[in-house]
Order: structure tokens, then C-alpha cells, then sequence
């Protein structure tokens, strides 16, 4: 097996080399207790993407500044809010650009199914709202992988 990483330290590449995989499965599970990802939280993916770039940038501007008027509107009427507790982004994906299309996406994390859907059901009407841009979405929860 040939092995090839800019990163041949890492603790990862390490447990492979070495054939170790509860030492990997170990400290990945600690690391991730830290972050507070799965199998810890849920999590939840929205990604975006566009032929356009200034177009995709744009879109995920506006995407943010509606997320912050939820985020208000939440606070203003509710003790609780029906948000999940982190929402991260929009950025850029890791993989940006896929054949023609850049790509955004923005996570959620949250110990609650129902804020992430309702998270998720408001990004759908945004999307409807604004589904003539050209920028196409895809929902995820708990994904794979989040290239």
C-alpha cells in the first residue's frame, strides 16, 4: 500500500501506517467529545451551490443575514430558542469547486432533531424563495463527509 499525505505526523496517518485502529478509534472519539460532533451532537449540512461564484457569495451573504433575523426573532419571542445551539458558516466548502460549480455550505450542530429541523425547514422556504438564482441546494443530516 503506498501512502501519500502532507500531513505524515498526523495521528491518523500514524494508526494506519501502524495497523492501530482502536488507538485511532480512541483518540477520535476524544477529539470529537471535545468539538462536540457525532456520535455526540447531531449535525446537519446545507450546501449550495452555482455555476456563478460572485452569484454563490452573494446568495450565501443574504443566506446569513437571514439566519441572523431568525436568530433575533427567536430571542424576541421564546425563552428557548427553536435554533440549534452552533450554527457555523456559510463558507466555502473544502472541495470549492466540483466540474463547474463552487460550493458553500453552512453546519449546524445540536444535541435537538427538532431545532435542526426546524433550522432546516427555514432554509427550504429560503431556498423557495430565492430558488430562481441559479444556486441549487442539498439538505444533510448527520452526512458522511463534508467535502
Amino acid at each position: 500500500m503506498v501512502l501519500q499525505t502532507s500531513q505524515p505526523h498526523h495521528y491518523a496517518v500514524f494508526c494506519a501506517v501502524h495497523n492501530r485502529y482502536e488507538q485511532f478509534a480512541n483518540e477520535e472519539f476524544t477529539r470529537r467529545k471535545e468539538i462536540n460532533y457525532p456520535p455526540f451532537t447531531r449535525l446537519f449540512r446545507f450546501l449550495v451551490r452555482s455555476e456563478n461564484e460572485e452569484l454563490l457569495t452573494r446568495y450565501a451573504k443574504n443566506l446569513e443575514l437571514y439566519l441572523n433575523e431568525i436568530a433575533q426573532e427567536n430571542s424576541l419571542f421564546s425563552e428557548e430558542s427553536k435554533l440549534p445551539e452552533e450554527i457555523l458558516g456559510p463558507v466555502q466548502a473544502p472541495i470549492y469547486q466540483v466540474k463547474k460549480n463552487y460550493r458553500m455550505h453552512l453546519l449546524a450542530k445540536s444535541n435537538s432533531l427538532q431545532s435542526l429541523e426546524y433550522l432546516a425547514q427555514k432554509l427550504k422556504e429560503y431556498q423557495k424563495k430565492n430558488s430562481s438564482t441559479g444556486v441549487y441546494a442539498e439538505l444533510d443530516f448527520d452526512p458522511m463527509d463534508l467535502l
